[in-house]
């Protein structure tokens, strides 16, 4: 994954799937640390409200103040996904 996504660049998606506690979401976070570090925005969807600030702080120092980068979205339910994606949608296409 790592491989390919340094040579497709940015814009593609992945998906990760393991059993609890195999580093899923550790995985997701550097993600999103490298891709701030690299001064470039993070659209993140956290259907299932496991997103911890604490440790995102703790695996990039920087987090606040790169905050702004990032498009924290995190939809309960299903209207809730649908204005996300909408959301999503218009955003991409500004």
């Amino acid at each position: 994954m790592i491989k390919d996504s340094k040579s497709k660049g940015s814009g593609h998606n992945y998906l990760i799937q393991h059993s609890a506690g195999s580093g899923k979401s550790n995985i997701a976070l550097c993600t999103i640390a490298n891709t701030l570090k690299s001064g470039k925005k993070v659209i993140y969807i956290d259907t299932e409200g496991s997103f911890s600030s604490d440790r995102m702080q703790q695996i990039y120092p920087e987090f606040e103040k790169q905050s702004e980068k990032l498009l924290f979205l995190k939809p309960t339910n299903f209207n809730e996904q649908k204005e996300a994606f909408e959301t999503l949608h218009k955003t991409i296409n500004v």
